[in-house]
């Protein structure tokens, strides 16, 4: 009505920041069955939604999984703007190898070293045998004939087993004698 304008600026920004997104997880072996595929993002409110090509689906941040296979995460900020990840859980269940001998006890040699091998590095060795009989030596010596069972278990935790046989050989030898007529 006076004729007087007025002018203001208004500065309108646009939200278009994806989310910071990282991922992690373990790998599955013979003690471990299920492992957590893990989010982290500094942006909160954050909706999740997880894929596989082996047909793995969840809405939940971090779920747990028992497959190997690479997995899809997209999440979506409130802004609407989205980051996608992949990370993949793998698997090792890989049986070490193992070897036993064992020998023959006679009334010569009382006892024998019994003897373990892997081919497989950081593992760890644990006999049984008759008599209640347990070490967790690799070659430990032994004096009662028997089947020893080795037991060797890698450090994905998977075990294998071997066997070694002590056998005895103390029985004594038969002997003979005659008697011989002694006459004049």
């Amino acid at each position: 009505p006076n004729g007087c304008t007025a002018m203001d600026t208004v500065v309108v920004e646009a939200e278009e920041d994806t989310p910071d997104l990282s991922l992690s997880t373990d790998t599955l072996t013979c003690e471990i069955d299920s492992v957590q595929l893990q989010s982290m993002s500094s942006v909160t409110s954050l909706t999740y939604s997880w894929s596989s090509p082996g047909g793995f689906s969840s809405t939940v941040a971090n779920p747990y999984t028992q497959v190997a296979d690479t997995y899809t995460l997209v999440v979506t900020a409130p802004n609407g703007c989205t980051a996608t990840r992949q990370v993949s859980v793998i698997e090792d269940l890989t049986k070490p190898g193992a070897s036993a001998n064992g020998g023959t006890i006679n009334c010569i040699t009382t006892s024998v070293m019994l003897t373990g091998g892997s081919s497989t590095p950081n593992v760890t060795f644990s006999w049984t045998g008759p008599g209640g009989f347990t070490s967790n030596e690799q070659n430990p010596q032994v004096s009662v004939p028997g089947t020893y069972i080795l037991l060797v278990t890698g450090s994905n935790g998977c075990t294998n087993t071997a066997i070694a046989e002590v056998f005895d050989d103390t029985t004594p030898p038969l002997v003979e004698t005659g008697g011989a007529v002694i006459d004049c």
